[in-house]
């Protein structure tokens, strides 16, 4: 072991020194009136420690109001590791009731010490044993400590074996087996305390990671907040741009060319089943400055029309529409011809579609479609 505690005693070849064997008792705390130890201390024991590279520490055990020899010896093992040990246990039990003698506060002491354990008796509300009230033998003291122990409460079974060790007249064959317990209950509490920090780690392992889980659903939930606020306006926008885009319903007055258009689509469905049918009167109009391919792109992309064909329909529509208010004004000719060729209307396209004017490009198809072939109808109902 890298360290030992003994007491010195006439016979004892050991490194350890117990100081009130050897005539260098530990004085009591400074500033007590009368030199002797004060309210809260009734009696110390001062050791000295040697370790196995030669070092030597000075360590004093403490017995205060409250505790009797066995507990104080079991708080002061725990603190400076020598609970492995139960011979050394017993000795520091020794020690400091020989202390509180020569102190002269053994009925102190024993008085303190039964009003703490009625105190303690008294909170005890689980039925189990009473850790502390002081019993007559070591079969008793015994007793109470394996109870005591099967509750885990380790520390206070230690102090009633230590108690029983102490009793007077025990016999020799008896101490051998309640040392015996007593080593085996400090182990069963080291044992113990681990469980309960590895324990302890794990809920504490657990709360981080609910912790973390609630603070991610937290920004998660707060970036869904903020996608929701980004997509509500960009959908404004877009609504608003594409309002921009439609025309007026027909009988407006406009005399611009324009046609009306019956547009039908068909809803979602469930299994595989097309769902409800849908129709509604459109209106294209050719505004200002656009010819007929301009004004029937700016109308596709108001409504969602992705097909060639209907572009190139709703352009031709328009064509027909502009001749006949032509014809109608008495004005001399047919339906306008594009101008341009169609190679020069499929460059303008794709240099449009490269610059991500997309709605421009598709006027330019339409222009170099038309120029190339005059186009044919179908798929939207012309009123």
């Amino acid at each position: 072991m890298a360290r030992s505690l003994a007491l010195l005693w006439l016979i004892a070849l050991t490194c350890v020194s117990c100081a009130a064997i050897t005539g260098e008792e530990t004085q009591p705390p400074s500033g007590v009136e009368g030199g002797g130890p004060s309210p809260a201390v009734l009696a110390q024991a001062g050791f000295t420690v040697t370790h196995a590279d030669g070092r030597a520490d000075q360590l004093v055990a403490e017995l205060g109001e409250g505790e009797d020899p066995a507990s104080a010896s079991v708080k002061f093992c725990l603190a400076h590791g020598f609970h492995g040990d139960p011979a050394t246990m017993l000795d520091v039990a020794r020690q400091l009731g020989a202390s509180l003698d020569r102190q002269g506060h053994s009925d102190r002491a024993a008085q303190a010490f039964q009003a703490a354990a009625s105190a303690a008796d008294d909170d005890d509300r689980r039925g189990g044993a009473q850790a502390q009230k002081p019993l007559k033998t070591a079969g008793a003291y015994k007793k109470r400590a394996v109870s005591l122990a099967g509750e885990d409460r380790y520390e206070e079974a230690a102090a009633d074996y230590i108690r029983a060790s102490l009793r007077p007249g025990i016999d020799p064959q008896a101490a051998e087996q309640i040392s015996g317990l007593l080593g085996q209950t400090m182990k069963d509490l080291l044992d113990h305390r681990a469980v309960l920090a590895k324990e302890a780690q794990a809920e504490a392992a657990q709360r981080a990671r609910a912790e973390a889980e609630a603070k991610l659903e937290q920004e998660q939930e707060e970036i869904r907040a903020r996608e929701e606020e980004d997509w509500e306006a960009f959908e404004g926008f877009e609504r608003a741009a594409l309002d921009a885009l439609a025309d007026p319903a027909a009988g407006d007055g406009t005399t611009r060319p324009s046609v009306s258009l019956t547009l039908s689509r068909q809803g979602p469905g469930l299994g595989g089943q097309g769902g409800e049918a849908t129709s509604e009167q459109i209106t294209c109009v050719q505004r200002e400055g656009e010819d007929a391919p301009a004004a029937a792109a700016r109308f596709c992309r108001a409504h969602a029309l992705d097909r060639a064909e209907t572009l190139l329909e709703v352009a031709e529509h328009l064509t027909q529409a502009a001749a006949a208010q032509a014809a109608a004004a008495a004005q001399e000719g047919a339906p306008a011809p594009v101008p341009g060729s169609a190679a020069a209307h499929e460059s303008e396209a794709e240099a449009l579609a490269a610059a991500g004017l997309f709605q421009g490009s598709a006027a330019a198809w339409c222009r170099a479609i038309r120029a190339a072939d005059s186009g044919s109808g179908g798929g939207l109902q012309v009123e």
